[in-house]
């Protein structure tokens, strides 16, 4: 009787992720009784080809194999321009290398310090590519390198490979470098104040209405309580020291809004001072 000896891709490299019971390697027998090496197993070559026609165990094989195919398969090339579609993935663009008429719509999501996280662009609902950034920072919390990774998902929706493409040291000691890290904490804080500002609008707009009052007093006490601080959130997104602007806001009393409850324990007191101190 013939045997078959094989060893399963449990105990061997499997770059492609097949299941751990298929077989990577084989080789016939002609002894049922001869030493087997270690971690291989012997089957006759009737329950071999039974093991390896075993409904579930072939349709693992298969969903594996073709995750690996489409994770080889990037979701750019079916809206590429055909004059591109042979470039590497690291010298796609995607602004200029699509079919004609063909725009992908942006999604940026920022932090709470008001730098970008992430831009994903999407062709409908179909994820197509994803820039990520990186900040490195000094103690003053001024950039002084924005690196900036590009990525393309597959079919599986995912990305296997980031390029670098944008990797920019600034350095503080030039004029030039030091202008744009202040400027780049100034358009952070009125990111982040443009947050606070719809946030604390639509808390007025809802306690006010709950309570009463009409949309004109939301718009009058709004109007006060943005003209009482406009100065020190003007200074504020200017120079960035939160200590005034948050100890003004701390011990006020004037504004009874500010106490309200945004969550167990928070108040929009407390929620502004937070978000102010980037």
């Amino acid at each position: 009787m013939a045997y078959i000896d094989f060893l399963t891709y449990q105990y061997v490299f499997n770059p492609h992720n097949l299941p751990n019971d298929w077989p990577a390697y084989t080789k016939s027998s002609a002894n049922q009784n001869d030493e087997l090496e270690e971690n291989w197993q012997r089957l006759s070559l009737v329950d071999f080809n039974l093991y390896i026609s075993d409904t579930d165990r072939v349709d693992r094989l298969n969903a594996a194999q073709e995750f690996f195919a489409n994770s080889k398969i990037l979701k750019i090339t079916s809206i590429l321009d055909d004059r591109f579609t042979d470039l590497p993935p690291d010298k796609i663009d995607f602004r200029r290398h699509l079919q004609d008429g063909m725009n992908l719509s942006k999604t940026i999501t920022m932090s709470e310090n008001g730098r970008p996280v992430k831009a994903e662009y999407k062709n409908g609902e179909e994820l197509i590519a994803r820039i990520s950034f990186e900040f490195q920072t000094n103690s003053f919390n001024l950039i002084t390198r924005r690196i900036e990774r590009l990525g393309y998902f597959n079919l599986n929706g995912d990305i296997s490979n980031e390029y670098v493409i944008s990797d920019e040291v600034w350095d503080l000691s030039q004029t030039y470098y030091l202008a744009k890290a202040i400027n780049e904490r100034y358009l952070a804080r009125s990111i982040i104040f443009d947050e606070v500002k719809a946030y604390i609008n639509a808390l007025m707009l809802q306690e006010h209405l709950s309570t009463g009052k009409t949309y004109q007093d939301v718009l009058s006490d709004g109007y006060l309580f943005w003209k009482a601080y406009s100065s020190d959130i003007d200074a504020w997104f200017h120079i960035g020291a939160d200590g005034p602007l948050g100890t003004r806001i701390l011990n006020d009393t004037e504004f009874e809004f500010l106490d309200i409850e945004v969550a167990p324990g928070i108040t929009i007191r407390s929620w502004i001072i937070s978000r102010i101190s980037y």
